[in-house]
């Protein structure tokens, strides 16, 4: 006879199928930690200082997936429109000379005046901003730009 017997029954091949399943997640389930463990310990450290993107340099709170090349650089120059990130000024200044595009790919679905900046903002030296926009991205449309965006939000 093949076949192993359980509680007086002759396991089915689905149950031994079922049986290998739930050996091979318990053996996986200490493999998962030892990498979670892993991801965790990388991330724990924010690889990127400052991004500056438009006019405005910003310090950067957390860890985010930039590529290798990217992610060990201390300030990324991001461009405002197309949100494509650069690792030196002069090739920022390069894109944005060639770039046409002044917004944001897809539908415009929202415009108004921007609401006053308070005394201290205008005091430090911003500019009142006239409009705000707000676009609607597809991102089976714009896979880039939504990766772009992505990579942004995570700082």
């Amino acid at each position: 006879r093949d076949g192993a017997e359980l509680g007086g029954r002759r396991a089915t091949r689905k149950m031994k199928r079922r049986i290998d399943d739930m050996n091979a997640l318990q053996a996986g389930a200490s493999h998962d930690e030892a990498l979670e463990k892993e991801h965790e310990e990388s991330t724990k450290v924010k690889n990127i200082q400052t991004v500056e993107i438009g006019r405005f340099e910003v310090d950067t709170w957390y860890f985010s997936p930039f590529p290798d090349e990217y992610a060990q650089q201390r300030k990324l120059y991001i461009c405002e429109f197309t949100l494509k990130y650069m690792k030196r000024r002069s090739t920022y200044l390069a894109h944005c000379e060639r770039e046409r595009s002044r917004q944001p790919p897809g539908q415009l679905i929202y415009r108004c005046d921007a609401p006053p900046l308070r005394r201290e903002c205008l005091a430090a030296g911003m500019e009142q901003p006239k409009q705000l926009s707000v676009f609607e991205i597809n991102g089976s449309d714009s896979k880039v730009y939504c990766q772009c965006l992505c990579l942004l939000a995570k700082l």
